[in-house]
This record gives structure tokens, sequence and C-alpha cells, in this order.
């Protein structure tokens, strides 16, 4: 998975804890946002699914602001218990700061961008989380954990050890999630995390579980992260500890019969100056490694580009460039099955 936390993070920590009253000020400023924009994706959206998913977030909890220890240059963190243990070298670089309602549940990015691959989910069979199991690899944030639960999912969220892992500490962060009322009536859900190397680390199997319906993955298997085409920092690129047969034999034998694998990546255009190994979108396994462990071809590498920069528009991601914004701005999927034996 990730080696590092991706820049949206650092962006997010690089600050000066907040006073109590500001932070309950950015909380509230954070909610009517995230309730804006849901509103105005749910004008994009074509299935049920999706729509039901940005109603939830409508009820997503309150969260306390939480306080951690983060060191920018590598990205390292600790909790306060961690950090009044630690020596005086150990706290080298180390600044503290408290996050609010939107870091806890958009912390590398919103969840609402989680509309459009759930609308392509639907298209392709996958059309309600009543009661399905959900495991989304390198998942980021806990929202969309969160929101897919309250529909009345199972969700396990792996993430490599580090930040995530600090951030989302507190014993109700997993447990039984109760269901919105905006989903109607159906079975409450719940949440799991784990942090560690799947499907490679010591017990990390036996941890994340099997019997998933879906195991979804966004802008974290992408061709340039995994099998790069020109040399790249190590630390922009994502080491699965396994070879690609061995991970595609994972994902298979952690779905239920009938269970999808959706990859779903954002990537902008590839720079002449640079190499820069996100931007691309491209499934980063030969389709025959997929075909020889058994699964069936429903999408690959399918252009989206057109409804994700709708999206994007929706959450106001074209006004950080407006003049490259449809250049710079890209989608593609792959959906795979585990035939129904």
């Amino acid at each position: 998975m990730r080696p590092i936390t991706m820049l949206l993070c650092a962006g997010a920590l690089a600050g000066a804890p907040l006073a109590a009253n500001a932070e309950d000020e950015a909380s509230a400023a954070g909610r009517a946002q995230f309730r804006q924009h849901a509103e105005a994706l749910a004008d994009l959206v074509e299935s049920d699914l999706a729509r039901t998913f940005l109603a939830v977030a409508d009820d997503l909890r309150a969260v306390e602001p939480r306080e951690l220890y983060y060191r920018r240059a590598d990205r390292a963190a600790m909790t306060p218990e961690q950090y009044e243990a630690a020596d005086e070298a150990e706290r080298e670089g180390f600044a503290q700061v408290t996050t609010d309602w939107r870091q806890y549940y958009g912390f590398m990015s919103t969840p609402l961008a989680w509309s459009r691959p759930l609308d392509v989910l639907a298209a392709h069979g996958f059309e309600s989380a009543d009661g399905a199991r959900i495991l989304d690899f390198g998942f980021g944030n806990v929202g969309q954990l969160r929101m897919l639960a309250s529909m009345g999912a199972e969700v396990v969220g792996v993430e490599i050890p580090g930040i995530h892992e600090v951030m989302y500490r507190m014993p109700d962060d997993t447990g039984p999630v109760a269901r919105a009322p905006e989903a109607g009536n159906g079975p409450d859900g719940s949440i799991d995390l784990v942090f560690g190397f799947w499907p490679g680390g010591e017990g990390m199997r036996d941890a994340v579980g099997a019997g998933f319906d879906l195991i979804m993955t966004k802008n974290v298997l992408k061709l340039g992260y995994i099998h790069p085409e020109q040399e790249a920092d190590p630390r922009t690129l994502i080491h699965l500890g396994v070879d690609d047969a061995t991970f595609i034999e994972a994902l298979y034998d952690s779905l239920a019969p009938g269970g999808v694998v959706l990859i779903y990546n954002l990537y902008p255009r590839q720079p002449e100056d640079r190499y820069l190994p996100w931007a691309h979108g491209e499934n980063p396994f030969e389709r025959s490694l997929w075909e020889a462990s058994g699964f069936e071809t429903l999408a690959w590498n399918e252009p989206d580009s057109p409804a994700a920069q709708a999206m994007g528009r929706a959450l106001g991601w074209d006004q950080q460039r407006p003049e490259t914004y449809e250049q710079d701005f890209n989608a593609m999927y792959t959906i795979l099955r585990r035939p129904v034996e």
C-alpha cells in the first residue's frame, strides 16, 4: 500500500492547534460545506445507491476535536500519550495539531467523491449496500466507510500503519453503526479498521477476513504507482509486498462468489518536463493475470472523465486551475467479478 501519506494530508495537518471556539467554528463550516456539496452532487448521480450515499451524509455524527502530534518532514504521527512518553530526540520536528470534523471525515479528500464510483458500481450490478460486506483497500478517509455502514454495510477499511492509525484511534471509531434514517428500513452496519500491509503482512489476511461482496479502491492501484514507466522517487510509489499474481489471487480469495472488485482512479495528464507516477489511471496488472485467477471482466480501463469532471465541478475542484481543468482531471475504472460457483 502507500509508503507515505499523500500531500493532501500534509496540507491539512500543517498548522498550530486551534482554540476550542475556533475548532467548533471550523467543524460547523465543514459540515455546512459538506451538506452543500452533497446537495450539488445529488443532481448528478443516477442510481439509488449513490443517491442514498449522498443522503446519509447529513447523518454523520459529531466528533470531538482530536489532538495528535505530526511531523511534516516524514509525515510521522504520534498520539498525545506517545509524545508524552517520548524523549527529546524522538520529539524532534513534531508539532501539536488539532483536527476538526472535516479532517476527521475527509482526511485525504472528501468522501463525497465516492458518489461517482458508486454510480459506476450500480450500473454494473452492485445496487445496494444493505447487508453487503465491503472492503476499502487504502481507505484514506473514514467518511465513506461510515456512510456505507449507515446504509447497512459491514465495512472493513485497510491502511498502512502511521497517521491514519493515530487519527482513528478512539474506541468509537469502529464497531456498530446505526442505520441512517435516510437509508430507510434495513439492517444496521459496522466498521472495522485494519492497519498493516495486506495481503502479505503477518496475520493480515485473517484480520481483514473474506467473503466480501465488494472490494473497492480509489487512487491507490494505479499503473504508475505499481509499475512506473520511468524512474521515480520510491516514496511516491506503492509497494504491495507481494508479486502481482499473489495480490490478484488474494483479491479473488477474499471475495464471495459473485463479488466484484472496483479500481477507480482520478489522474492528471502527464507533463512533458517530469514524470508523475500518479498520472496513470490504468489498472496496474495485466489482464491475463486477472483471468488466470478466475475473474470475469465487467469493465477494463473504461474512461470516465466527463462524469468525473462534472463531479469535480460540483465539489469546486475546477476553481483551482480552471484553464486546464479538463486536461488535468481524468478518470478511469476497471471492474472484475468472481463468478458465482
